[in-house]
């Protein structure tokens, strides 16, 4: 029985059963009859032949598992991917046109309970500006955010950061609104 994958014996790894054998004074024969027990019994991967070594399948290179991000479905509990290939694809991927609208349409969706294609009828209908000062799109350091009824969570508009946290401060209440107006009407020069 020859294995490929390092095995678990009392809690250390060696690499073959030859190795096995000789570091716990048991003759192959023996270490082979454990192996097979072990894995009739199905603990083949559990808690017996665990890899000390992993293929990256972008970079196709041998690391040790300490390389490899944790995942919880599958057998050995680690990704394909070796960290540093993972970083890189993302990193790429989060660049691309598609990736960001696909974000956005995620978080428009999670935050707001609509689509990016809603906002983009919103924006639109705006004309690219804001709901309340009426600045465009284009002279914003940010792009519009997404005003809702924070009782309903229903969408409004579309506003500037500006107006929004100036909303918000008033706790989208009508009479703070109005208090504030009357208050700069009396000090208006």
């Amino acid at each position: 029985m020859s294995r490929s994958k390092p095995i678990l014996i009392k809690d250390k790894y060696f690499k073959s059963v030859a190795a096995a054998a000789k570091e716990l004074r048991e003759s192959r024969t023996e270490i082979k009859k454990k192996c097979d027990s072990i894995e009739n019994k199905n603990y083949a991967y559990t808690e017996y032949v665990i890899p000390q070594f992993k293929t990256c399948c972008v970079c196709k290179e041998e690391k040790s598992l300490e390389e490899f991000n944790n995942a919880s479905g599958r057998i050995d509990k680690k990704h394909t991917m070796c960290r540093r290939c993972a970083s890189k694809q993302n990193k790429e991927k989060v660049k691309t046109l598609e990736f960001i609208e696909h974000r956005k349409n995620y978080m428009l969706q999670w935050y707001h309970g609509i689509t990016l294609e809603d906002y983009n009828k919103k924006f639109e209908e705006q004309k690219g500006k804001c709901a309340i000062c009426g600045m465009h799109q284009t002279e914003l350091k940010r792009p519009l955010v997404v005003d809702h009824d924070h009782k309903t969570g229903k969408m409004r508009g579309l506003l500037c950061n500006l107006c929004n946290w100036g909303l918000g401060s008033f706790q989208d209440n009508i009479v703070f609104i109005e208090n504030g107006i009357n208050y700069l009407l009396k000090y208006k020069n």
